[in-house]
């Protein structure tokens, strides 16, 4: 396993390691190429700027002497028909001087060409014919004349004023001095081609005229053709063969002259450069490889061998084999920790896949205890599972059948199986299924996509059956509408039924209304005991339904009270079926008090078109009233005149008046202020609500408007208009805090707190600077209920007050456990101080009462500075009346000095 494995391995190194170094054997090769390319043309380059260098410095030569012989003058008297012997014999000694003057090693002689070509003179004896032609003059420059060793340069003369050209100034320059000037010793190339060498042996570097003979180079090649002509003077080195030597060439032309510059590098020395660049690279690649072979056939009984065992293991692991495991004792090194972690790895997979079979197995156990019916339905719609539920509903043979056919075989709706069979998601609710008892099942059906092992995405199908929930709603529906001791339809229904009523008398239709109460229903409790009485109560609402007729409703009003609201029937009808009623409920005889007499009021009152449903019930209770007041057992029919709140025309305005402030939050508030009894500081201000007459221009206190929005259901936006109007000076002054009063509707009205948390998010204000104030009176009547109402509220932070307190309840029990901060001690104990010393006995009880339960205590009506000393002996915390301050328009901030005034009463 091990020398295979490192035979694998090493052909494996081997093969890519041979491509690499081939790879890079060519990329070496193309860069020493590269490289000698380069160092071929910049050699090439820096030797022509050199020879261009010298050449310019011999033209420059001849311009400044065709500056500086003052040849205009002779030239253009020349021109101008001069003769030419004597004007030659005239210039010839300035010549001869000029050149003795300026003689170097590579000037010989100098001419004055004229524009035809003729020798003019000369600076050594009589003139010469050159042999040049004008039009070989018509440039700068060198020229090789050929058979002589020697060049020219040239310089035109022209006219200063016309720029004609007048002649030519000629110099005769020594070929030897040249030679040596270029490559000699101390020459201007030797230098940089020794360096060229040295870089390249067998390197060439040469200079030839137009005939491709040597001027410059090697002094055995002078004079001797160089034969590259085939070059072109190309600007990329091309490998050409020169001398006998193969060289990769470059051939540059020298400015102003016919001359050539050639640089060549030998190939010889960079082949053999590249060949042993290869055999390098092939020898360490060689040992590479051998190296990798060797490394895997030393480490393949530690390595690779752990590997392939592992996978191996994985293999059947993956198989299902969860008993495998590798034997990783012999194993060393990181291979040791790979069979450690992996015998590991495959413990907790297995653990892990008990877990999942453990879920998997409670999870189908789970299903199928679940009391809805469950499928499974792949793509296809077929069934491919189903809980003992679904199997029971649809038939045990459900599986594999398609859930159309089975939902078809159910008695389902074609309705219900086109949505639940073809949509991949629905929600189906109160869907019907026909009994056999002529009865319906009823079912809440969803569908959900699932993906499936190894298949498209099928579907979940849950069918829940809501036959029991149905009845259990139904059952809680009734008992909403309808009283559970006697059957009747409650208060609810009995307020539905009046809005109703209402409507019709707008349309002009007759509608009345009985209110029927049983006489001295408590002491039916107090004698005979509660149970009794609910049977009484039960008894006298089944005579009251036995004895309606149609167009009758029977309604259980209240604890004792019973309501007909009756149909097409003006007052005096109405009179004589509460009369009807009235006396068939007093024939009810219980088993058990044969002696107890049953006897029951009636008020009647006819629904006017201007009726609301408050005010009809309201004017039925006042004739209920009535009827207790003239002795009981009796009918009496609502008449205006008895009613003390019968809506008068003065009643009709205010009313009309309170809505319209109400609508335009035109009310008016004052505040009165409730200081500290120890320092006189005003801890907060009560908040009274007023109304402006706009007819009188008087203001109404409360107590003219409050009644009549009661009993005509204005008293829930009165209240909130007065919160509105309190939280808005709330949050214009941080510094204060408000006392608002709540009525008895309100501390009952489910949305109040909903209302109460709007008003501190829309303004602000922080709820503990509000403190609802609520009467003793109102809380009495329900404990619990306002219980549960006023925890709700402080919830949100606000804190409670209770208001006229003591007021003839002689049990305070209920004070424990009642969610208030504060007792407001009624008014009347505090106005009989003075004329009655026994009422401190009273405050002072109370004052003990709210310290044990840790409730604050307030006194109201403080008039005098006596109150004012009793109170604050008794320890009350917080003093409010006229003593302290009135009601004003304006919230108090002012302290009140309690020293000041308790210290002028002792006096």
């Amino acid at each position: 396993m091990g020398l295979r494995t490192a035979l694998f391995v090493s052909i494996a190194a081997i093969v890519p390691s041979l491509f690499l170094l081939m790879a890079f054997q060519i990329q070496m090769a193309r860069m020493l190429e590269e490289r000698q390319n380069a160092a071929v043309a910049l050699a090439s380059e820096s030797f022509a700027a050199e020879v261009d260098l010298l050449v310019s410095g011999y033209v420059g030569s001849a311009e400044e002497m065709s500056e500086r012989l003052l040849l205009h003058n002779y030239l253009r008297e020349l021109r101008d028909g001069g003769d030419r012997a004597s004007i030659g014999a005239r210039f010839r000694p300035y010549l001869r001087d000029t050149l003795r003057r300026r003689r170097s090693g590579a000037l010989r002689e100098i001419y004055v060409v004229t524009v035809d070509g003729e020798t003019l003179a000369a600076s050594s004896g009589p003139p010469k014919d050159l042999g040049l032609q004008s039009a070989v003059l018509q440039r700068p420059g060198m020229h090789h004349t050929s058979g002589q060793d020697y060049f020219l340069a040239w310089s035109p003369v022209t006219d200063t004023s016309t720029g004609a050209v007048l002649g030519t100034v000629v110099l005769k320059i020594d070929l030897g001095v040249v030679q040596n000037q270029l490559v000699g010793p101390g020459g201007a190339l030797r230098n940089t081609a020794s360096t060229f060498y040295e870089r390249y042996p067998g390197g060439v570097v040469l200079i030839a005229d137009h005939n491709e003979r040597i001027i410059a180079g090697p002094r055995s090649k002078l004079g001797q053709n160089v034969g590259f002509h085939n070059l072109d003077a190309q600007d990329e080195p091309r490998e050409v063969e020169i001398l006998g030597k193969d060289l990769l060439a470059l051939e540059r032309e020298v400015a102003l002259t016919d001359w050539h510059v050639f640089v060549g590098a030998s190939l010889e020395n960079a082949r053999h450069e590249q060949r042993t660049l290869g055999t390098t690279a092939m020898l360490f690649g060689g040992a590479w490889a051998v190296l990798l072979g060797l490394t895997a056939f030393v480490t393949s009984n530690y390595t690779f061998t752990p590997i392939a065992e592992v996978t191996e293991a994985a293999e059947r692991l993956g198989e299902g084999d969860w008993d495998d495991r590798v034997d990783s004792a012999s194993y060393r090194g990181e291979a040791l920790r790979l069979g450690e972690s992996f015998n590991t790895m495959a413990d907790r997979l297995q653990e892990s896949f008990e877990v999942v079979d453990r879920a998997r197995s409670l999870s189908r156990d789970v299903v199928a205890r679940i009391t809805s019916s469950v499928l499974v339905v792949d793509a296809f719609g077929k069934v491919v599972d189903a809980n003992p539920e679904a199997r029971c509903l649809l038939g045990e043979d459900v599986m594999g059948r398609a859930l159309a056919d089975a939902l078809a075989d159910a008695s389902f709706s074609d309705e219900i199986i086109g949505r639940v069979a073809t949509s991949g998601a629905c929600d189906i609710t109160d869907v019907s299924l026909p009994t056999s008892d002529s009865g319906s099942r009823w079912f809440d059906i969803r569908t959900s996509p699932v993906p499936l092992p190894g298949e498209d995405d099928g579907r979940v199908v849950v069918l829940d059956e809501t036959t029991r929930l149905r009845a259990q709603q139904q059952q809680l529906a009734y008992l909403a509408t309808h009283d559970e001791l006697t059957g009747l339809p409650n208060r609810r229904m009995l307020e539905q039924a009046m809005f109703k009523a209402s409507a019709r008398a707008k349309r002009g239709l007759l509608t009345s209304v009985v209110l029927l109460d049983i006489d001295n229903f408590r002491s039916v409790n107090a004698t005979y005991g509660p149970r009794t009485g609910d049977v009484l109560l039960a008894e006298v609402a089944g005579a009251l339904r036995r004895s309606a007729r149609k167009g009758e409703e029977v309604f259980r009003a209240g604890d004792d009270e019973f309501a007909v609201v009756l149909n097409d029937v003006d007052a005096d009808g109405a009179e004589y079926a509460a009369e009807r009623l009235r006396q068939r409920a007093a024939l009810v005889e219980l088993a058990g008090s044969p002696g107890m007499q049953v006897s029951l009021s009636a008020g009647v009152v006819a629904v006017l078109e201007t009726s609301s449903a408050r005010s009809a019930l309201s004017a039925a209770e006042s004739a209920l009233l009535r009827a207790r007041e003239l002795g009981a057992n009796r009918t009496c029919v609502y008449r205006s005149e008895d009613d003390p709140l019968a809506l008068s025309a003065e009643s009709q305005r205010v009313v009309e008046l309170l809505g319209e402030a109400i609508r335009k939050d035109l009310l008016t508030i004052y505040f009165q202020p409730v200081a500290r009894s120890s320092d006189g500081f005003v801890e907060f201000n009560e908040v009274l609500v007023r109304l402006k007459d706009p007819a009188t221009g008087g203001i109404m206190s409360a107590s003219a408007f409050v009644p009549l929005a009661e009993r005509f259901g204005l008293v829930h936006d009165l209240t909130r208009a007065v919160l509105r109007s309190s939280f808005s000076v709330l949050a214009q002054m941080p510094s204060i805090r408000l006392s608002i009063n709540l009525s008895g509707t309100d501390l009952h009205d489910e949305h109040l707190p909903e209302y109460l948390a709007q008003l501190v998010a829309t303004t602000g204000v922080d709820p503990s600077r509000v403190m609802l104030e609520v009467t003793e009176t109102v809380v009495i009547q329900d404990i619990q209920r306002a219980r549960e109402h006023m925890g709700r509220i402080r919830e949100l932070g606000f804190s409670f007050a209770l208001d006229d307190f003591g007021v003839g309840y002689n049990s305070f029990g209920y004070l424990r456990n009642l969610p208030v901060d504060m007792i407001k001690i009624d008014g009347s104990y505090v106005t009989a101080l003075q004329s009655d010393p026994g009422q401190a006995a009273v405050i002072s009880a109370i004052w003990t009462l709210a310290r044990l339960y840790h409730k604050k205590t307030a006194a109201e009506f403080v008039e005098s500075p006596e109150s004012v000393r009793i109170l604050r002996n008794i320890g009350i915390d917080y003093l409010q009346g006229f003593l302290i301050g009135r009601p004003r328009p304006e919230p108090t901030v002012a302290c009140f000095d309690v020293q000041r005034v308790s210290d002028v009463e002792d006096t």
